[in-house]
């Protein structure tokens, strides 16, 4: 009798583990995984100026370090990898102090590895640079100013500047 009693007591314990257990496995099968995504809201604080000039990128940093008492400088060429074995690689020269940053971006990709648009900016392709502003200079210099400064420097077609908002690809801007 005791065999008896111990065979139906691990038969029900069993039987009942076996139960929840099928029962754990169907609401993991029937029943989605929550999921959770990271959104990150990125603030563009700087200014962003679009420049026409069909020269070399180091004349027109010199022509800016002349124009407005600057010293960019060329800094390493920024390459950007993407997961489908593309590269870009872009001219960079720059300038920073302890309260602001100067950048000026060639457009164009001065090298590319299987990408189809071989712009930083490809809804601005008009343009051959960006010129990048950020910090305390934004409160030194007033937008027209800027313009002005930018139009007046020889071998400067056109210059504007661009909502960095309405751009598509501004997190290109952020490396």
């Amino acid at each position: 009798m005791s065999n008896y009693f111990l065979s139906t007591f691990v038969n029900s314990y069993i039987g009942n583990w076996a139960r929840s257990f099928e029962l754990c496995i169907l609401q993991t099968v029937l029943m989605p995984m929550s999921t959770t995504k990271l959104v990150i809201d990125y603030e563009y604080e700087f200014d962003l100026y679009g420049v026409v000039a069909p020269i070399k990128e180091y004349k027109l940093a010199w022509l800016l370090n002349r124009g407005f008492g600057w010293d960019l400088t060329k800094s390493k060429d920024i390459e950007v990898d993407f997961l489908n074995d593309g590269m870009m690689i872009i001219s960079n020269y720059s300038q920073e102090n302890d309260f602001s940053f100067y950048r000026l971006l060639k457009n164009q990709c001065s090298e590319t590895k299987k990408i189809k648009a071989p712009y930083l900016l490809p809804e601005i392709k008009q343009f051959d640079f960006v010129l990048q502003l950020e910090g305390e200079i934004l409160y030194k210099l007033e937008e027209a100013d800027v313009l002005e400064k930018l139009r007046n420097i020889s071998g400067i077609h056109f210059a504007t500047k661009i909502d960095v908002e309405n751009l598509k690809s501004k997190d290109n801007l952020l490396i």
